[in-house]
């Protein structure tokens, strides 16, 4: 009986400090992380504001009278009126670069030649092999 009791008690006068030892790790690993949460909730709370802020700042330098008052002041630019568009005709006349043989005649042409046409592409040409590839 006494070897019981002794036995008892050396086990717990070991495993003792060690469970007191481990919670007071356990305790202040969770002091850190709540100062580690408290900063970053802080830190989180900062840049929602400063992201607040610069949507504000961003709305109220975007403003449409004010682009276009900078617009005007900065870029010397005029509305667009139909007689500022261009053909690739007009630009065939104005520049030596650009032929009569090279600029589409009517406007259906040039439309048809700055779209690309994805119908062209048949299925054998989609998925051959590249030349060479082996």
């Amino acid at each position: 009986m006494i070897r019981r009791l002794y036995f008892f008690a050396s086990l717990l006068a070991v495993s003792l400090p060690l469970a007191i030892g481990t919670l007071f790790s356990i305790k202040h690993e969770v002091r850190l992380l709540r100062d580690r949460e408290i900063l970053l909730v802080n830190e989180a709370q900062a840049l929602q504001e400063e992201s607040q802020v610069l949507q504000a700042e961003w709305a109220f330098l975007s403003r449409p009278e004010r682009v276009e008052r900078l617009a005007e002041q900065h870029l010397n630019a005029a509305p667009f009126t139909p007689e500022r568009i261009w053909t690739l005709q007009d630009l065939a006349s104005r520049n030596p670069r650009i032929t009569s043989s090279t600029a589409p005649t009517n406007n259906k042409q040039a439309q048809q030649s700055t779209i690309p046409s994805f119908q062209t592409i048949s299925e054998d040409t989609r998925f051959a092999p590249l030349e060479g590839a082996n």
